[in-house]
């Protein structure tokens, strides 16, 4: 209990925090200070202005002699473009397939490209504990349909300086979690 007081104490007082500060709130206000600021970090994650970039897509399906060929080719074009392109890329190249079941297969094509998404997230955060890691992949498949954010996401995690900031703020979670059960114990 001692530990993570000093740990929390300590994590105040390199941020901005004096310890003159800290003596006059109660163990409650430095714990909602110190959960604000671990909240503001988290916000600051998902906040990031995203980065914007302008990719030429050529159409994939234009090579492909029949629809069957479809679910063969690449997926990682959907990165650049909507469901609509891709419905009016399909339409125009096998016109003899109905607009109802185009939609369906760019649903599909989506689908599966989500899913291939959601996996590369989850192979870089094997390393947590299974807990962290099932209560994180359950917000991501619950973005599923934001795929730029699940790229954005996935992209952030292949750099080394954010998985370490990401582990930080989960070690941190862990620590207020420890806490908090540690001050109910003794209520």
């Amino acid at each position: 209990m001692a530990k993570i007081e000093k740990f929390i104490t300590k994590t105040l007082l390199n941020n901005g925090f004096s310890q003159e500060e800290l003596s006059a709130m109660s163990n409650e206000e430095i714990t909602k200070t110190y959960k604000e600021g671990i909240q503001r970090l988290v916000n600051a994650f998902n906040t990031h202005p995203k980065e914007e970039h302008t990719h030429k897509v050529k159409n994939p399906f234009l090579e492909l002699k029949s629809p069957d060929e479809i679910y063969e080719i690449p997926i990682d074009f959907l990165a650049h473009l909507g469901s609509e392109d891709v419905t009016l890329m399909i339409h125009r190249k096998f016109r003899s397939i109905p607009i109802d079941k185009v939609q369906k297969i760019t649903s599909l094509l989506f689908c599966i490209f989500q899913e291939k998404i959601l996996g590369e997230i989850e192979s870089k955060i094997a390393s947590l504990p299974e807990d962290e890691k099932r209560s994180i992949m359950e917000i991501y498949e619950r973005q599923k349909d934001d795929t730029q954010h699940l790229l954005q996401i996935n992209e952030r995690l292949r750099k080394e300086k954010f998985r370490q900031q990401f582990e930080k703020v989960l070690e941190i979670k862990s620590m207020i979690h420890h806490y908090k059960e540690r001050l109910e114990e003794e209520e």
